[in-house]
């Protein structure tokens, strides 16, 4: 049985990842093998089995070096960061050029005093939270929109 420690097996783990960036030089994944790909659901959009969820990072260069690599799809959120997520997602898409290559996906959180909304009222409220996304997003429109902890059946 083989004895590695956490720590090394991190350390182990992280070393192999950046050499496999390294050895990628300037050609991307994508254009050295085929991305394998998904249908979601019966909706009719097929997504890459990969992907980046963009939560935690506020670093385009990371966003642009998985998008160098082969990353298509990106999962951010209204919430993440104060909507700055989105922000470093659409600067980056932009300064890329690859809008029309990646697969965007973003969510709106449904929040206590929006249940309490009439119908219309929550639909001109959702309506708004979506081009809210979109103006950080820099975009004019998003592929997937999620809806964060829907409680009511109703909703």
């Amino acid at each position: 049985m083989n004895n590695l420690s956490r720590r090394r097996f991190i350390q182990t783990g992280t070393a192999g990842l950046v050499s496999a960036g390294f050895l990628a030089g300037r050609k991307s994944f994508a254009e050295k093998r085929s991305v394998i790909t998904r249908p979601l659901g019966k909706t009719g959009v097929t997504l890459p089995v990969v992907s980046m969820g963009v939560m935690n990072s506020m670093d385009d260069a990371l966003f642009k070096r998985s998008w160098e690599i082969g990353v298509r799809h990106f999962d951010t959120a209204a919430g993440y960061q104060r909507g700055r997520n989105e922000m470093m997602v659409g600067k980056a898409l932009e300064e890329l050029g690859v809008r029309d290559q990646a697969v965007i996906a973003t969510k709106i959180q449904v929040r206590d005093a929006s249940r309490t909304m009439s119908t219309n009222e929550l639909r001109d409220w959702y309506i708004g939270q979506a081009e809210e996304s979109l103006k950080r997003l820099r975009t004019d429109y998003v592929d997937i929109l999620y809806t964060h902890n829907v409680q009511d059946r109703e909703l």
